[in-house]
């Protein structure tokens, strides 16, 4: 039986955060990414937000027991990451370090 596969027509990248708002503000802030929108419910409580890098969408997705999505925080390691090219990487750097975003090495070109 031969199954015929259907065509991908993007990827979403989801990073779950225990605070969406404040998730937003900082990829913002930190590494330049476009916001595009936070929102709310009716009791003012944030229940999505998202970001872009050029035309990628990035969805912010909060920690949510019935969508047995849970705390990157409680893993023992790293659960997501993203690779962000950009034109200038010491700059981007600074702009990173300086908002407050840890890292463990300084960046180096990719040839």
């Amino acid at each position: 039986m031969e199954v015929s596969m259907t065509s991908i027509d993007r990827v979403v990248p989801l990073l779950v955060y225990e605070d969406l708002s404040a998730a937003h503000d900082f990829l913002v802030e930190a590494f330049g990414f476009e916001s595009a929108g936070v929102y709310r419910n009716e009791e003012g409580k944030t229940f999505h937000a998202e970001v872009r890098a050029g035309m990628t969408p990035i969805w912010l997705h909060r920690v949510a027991a019935e969508h047995e999505v849970g705390s990157p925080l409680r893993g023992a390691a790293e659960s997501s990451g993203l690779v962000v090219f950009v034109d200038d990487v010491d700059q981007h750097f600074r702009r990173a370090a300086a908002a407050g975003a840890p890292s463990g090495a300084r960046p180096r070109p990719v040839r």
